[in-house]
């Protein structure tokens, strides 16, 4: 497992254990910019792949993405706090469990090769994302747990070798992740624009971080 792939792991378990709604934003972002070295961007070829990725990793993932839901969530009433997953013992050793499981695959699928690190880390990614997405029913959080399970789609696909994607096929992509975080925001703002006593009546949203329903 190399250097990007190794930072990739702990920006992604590190918001699980830190219960602030920034910490989960910059760890999105920090995902993008790992993504953008594992995909090779730092060393610029300016072809169209370079181009793509550079607008798909930093850009989206790492710039606008995280930018948005924070601007969205910059207000006086939302509070600090906010836990991606519950907070109790049974959640971490699940966590550890879910790890655990995602190396055993990954030596499975790629014993002692070269590769096995990146399926590691992008297998983890993958299963704490729908991990956040089964334990939690407040919108940022679930938001969070979908741009994880993207990232890790992505980090996958970054070190890939296969044929190269072609063009009209990355600007599909790039528009509907882009649609995806434009609905993420406005479904987000339209959340906080409901009077009180609407979220009263509908106990399987939480408008902000840490708002417990009722």
């Amino acid at each position: 497992m190399n250097g990007v792939d190794t930072l990739f792991l702990l920006v992604v378990l590190a918001p699980l254990f830190v219960a602030r709604w920034r910490v989960s934003l910059l760890g999105l972002a920090a995902q993008g910019v790992l993504l953008w070295y594992a995909s090779g961007g730092s060393t610029p070829t300016f072809d169209d792949a370079w181009a793509f990725d550079l607008v798909d990793f930093l850009v989206l993932r790492a710039g606008l993405a995280p930018g948005l839901l924070y601007l969205a969530f910059r207000r006086p009433d939302v509070p600090d706090r906010n836990d991606v997953i519950p907070a109790n013992l049974l959640a971490w050793m699940v966590v550890v469990l879910l790890v655990l499981v995602s190396f055993r695959f990954a030596g499975t699928m790629a014993p002692a090769g070269p590769e096995s690190g990146r399926v590691a880390v992008a297998a983890t990614s993958l299963v704490l994302g729908f991990f956040v997405l089964a334990t939690q029913r407040n919108v940022f959080s679930q938001i969070i747990g979908a741009l994880r399970i993207e990232n890790a789609v992505a980090l996958l696909e970054a070190h890939g070798e296969g044929a190269p994607v072609h063009p009209a096929a990355r600007v599909a992509q790039l528009v509907v992740l882009a649609g995806a975080i434009g609905l993420y925001v406005w479904y987000l703002e339209a959340l906080a624009a409901r009077p009180a006593a609407d979220h009263d009546d509908d106990p399987d949203v939480a408008v902000v971080p840490g708002e417990e329903a009722s």
